[in-house]
């Protein structure tokens, strides 16, 4: 739609109903070029039907049929007797008989004879047998087929063309008209009977003459229909589809437009068309004023998070920090630089290096961390805001760990609400042993078997002080220092590695492994997982810690061998310390 007013034409309904018929034509090329045209009756020229029923051969006499075929009748003389008789008599002699040799002259049989099987009377009968055949053409069956058949075609050449009114009759009519033929087929078949009589319709020629000049209308309807429906399937040569859908879609939105709701619809329209074009301005103009205020934000934005990122002992910074307007929306991009490489944020590349090869899990998180910390203490309203961590520490080593912690507690002193998600107790204790006990509350989320949640009171020191505590700093110990705790063996530091790894892979990935599941189940889930579990690498380690313990489950193993047995110590603290 433009803002253009079109004017209406005056005949705007008839182009409408024109255009759709066109479309209709095009859809139905294939059709079109095959179907038949309509039907015209077969009628008689009552003219000559009336002139052939009076004529009559000249001195012949107008009983020379009956008595040759009453001769054929009486002697029983059969179908053959027809041909024998047209030869003798073609070819006797004038006086006599060939065959008896008595005088012919004045019989009236033989007058008969000689009349029957004149030349005139053969032109004669052939005429009247030809006129015979086409009134045995104007039957009512024929005549109610044709005109079922002829509606039929006129209502679906109406859809496609502008026919002229298609001519039809009633059942009444035809009725009518059928009867008032009949009387005519009569006279044609007694003329045939007895072709040297002539014979008149007398008082039914008036009907009759009505009845063809009825046909004759019907007949002239159906030429002017087929005539207009020749025009039509030549169109079909040149019609395109496409256009002239167009043309019609073009009528109608004419024809709409100046009707509700399109009316207001257009009016509309045209206002959001000024609107638009003050929006696209302003827009303009917040972009400008949005790059001039990022040119200078986003400098020391970038300031912020690589600060950051130091304190955590990155070994990566972010440069080219800016905003870019592609999309809906405005978008920042950056890029990582590590030594002397830079690597665009958004490049995922898996051949070259890119953001999704370059940084470790730990840096992924570590960066993320940054980016959060550096946009929320930017905020205006943070000392009204609720800042939410949630796993803030994931993949991250206890240096980064620390760092983590010292972060949270400085962003609580900013925030209304600091709230702080995780599954590790260790790192919880980190924040809480630090922070200020009055304002400081720990909480665990519990829920039932019928899905409902809670919450209860939790402490991080008591939670450290489970025998999984006990165990964990068993294997560590043992492992760094290969030293024994007060009070316990070598034999205990073997018993509790299965139970400290079970458990702690159950804590570290709640729901992952199944209650009760040891470690080799454990081992086969995370292999089915695939490469990209990030325990895969570890599967080997895994099993390997199955079958170390596998003697010490119930009890009763040999003492083990001091190197061997911090050698799997190793191994759970490398698990541990990388997740």
């Amino acid at each position: 739609m433009n803002s253009r007013t079109d004017s209406e034409p005056t005949d705007l309904v008839a182009r409408i109903r024109s255009s759709s018929q066109r479309v209709e034509l095009a859809k139905q090329i294939a059709i079109v070029k095959n179907k038949k045209n309509p039907l015209t009756f077969p009628i008689v020229d009552l003219d000559d039907v009336c002139a052939l029923l009076a004529e009559t051969i000249a001195g012949v006499s107008d009983n020379a049929t009956e008595l040759v075929f009453k001769h054929l009748e009486t002697y029983q003389l059969g179908e053959r007797a027809h041909s024998w008789l047209e030869y003798g008599t073609t070819h006797a002699p004038d006086s006599c008989c060939p065959y008896c040799a008595q005088g012919t002259i004045g019989v009236p049989l033989i007058a008969a004879y000689r009349a029957y099987f004149s030349e005139a009377f053969k032109v004669l009968q052939t005429r009247i047998d030809k006129a015979a055949r086409d009134v045995d053409d104007l039957t009512a069956e024929k005549l109610a087929d044709l005109i079922a058949t002829n509606d039929a075609d006129f209502i679906y050449w109406a859809a496609l063309c502008e026919i002229p009114a298609a001519p039809t009759m009633s059942p009444t009519e035809q009725a009518e008209v059928i009867g008032v033929l009949a009387k005519l087929i009569s006279f044609v078949h007694s003329k045939r009977r007895n072709p040297l009589e002539p014979i008149s319709l007398g008082s039914d020629a008036e009907g009759i003459a009505q009845i063809i000049a009825q046909l004759m209308t019907y007949n002239k309807g159906v030429l002017a229909n087929i005539a207009v429906i020749d025009r039509a399937r030549a169109d079909t040569a040149t019609e395109d589809l496409q256009k002239t859908e167009a043309t019609h879609a073009k009528w109608l939105a004419m024809a709409e437009k100046a009707n509700e709701p399109v009316k207001s619809a257009a009016a509309a329209y045209l206002a959001a068309e000024i609107r638009s074009e003050a929006i696209k301005s302003e827009k303009a103009s917040a972009q400008t004023a949005l790059t001039t205020y990022t040119a200078t934000t986003m400098v020391s934005r970038q300031a912020a998070v690589n600060e950051l990122l130091g304190n955590f002992g990155a070994n990566f910074r972010i440069v080219d920090a800016r905003t870019n307007f592609i999309g809906r929306d405005p978008n920042t991009e950056f890029a990582i630089e590590i030594g002397a490489h830079k690597v665009k944020a958004g490049n995922k590349s898996d051949s070259e290096p890119s953001f999704k090869t370059v940084l470790s899990a730990g840096d992924k998180t570590t960066l993320a961390l940054a980016l959060f910390i550096a946009q929320i203490e930017a905020v205006p309203g943070l000392q009204d805001a609720v800042v939410v961590f949630d796993d803030p520490f994931n993949s991250q080593d206890m240096d980064r760990q620390f760092q983590t912690t010292s972060h949270i507690r400085s962003v609580s002193t900013k925030a209304r609400q600091t709230i702080v998600m995780s599954h590790d107790p260790r790192f919880l204790q980190l924040i809480e042993k630090n922070s200020d006990d009055d304002a400081t509350r720990a909480f665990q989320l519990q829920c039932d078997d019928s899905g409902m949640g809670s919450l209860r009171g939790w402490s991080s020191a008591d939670e450290l002080m489970t025998l999984y505590v006990q165990q964990s700093e068993m294997i560590r110990e043992y492992a760094t220092h290969q030293k024994v705790l007060k009070g316990q063996s070598l034999n205990s530091v073997k018993q509790a590695i299965r139970p400290f790894l079970e458990d702690y892979l159950r804590l570290r990935f709640p729901g992952r492994f199944p209650d009760g599941a040891q470690i080799v189940a454990m081992a086969a889930a995370i292999r089915d997982a695939g490469s990209d579990d990030p325990l895969a690498k570890f599967v080997p380690d895994l099993l390997a810690l199955n079958e170390y313990t596998r003697e010490n489950m119930h009890g009763g193993a040999a003492s083990p061998v001091a190197g061997e047995l911090r050698a799997h110590c190793r191994k759970i603290v490398a698990i541990v310390g990388s997740y």
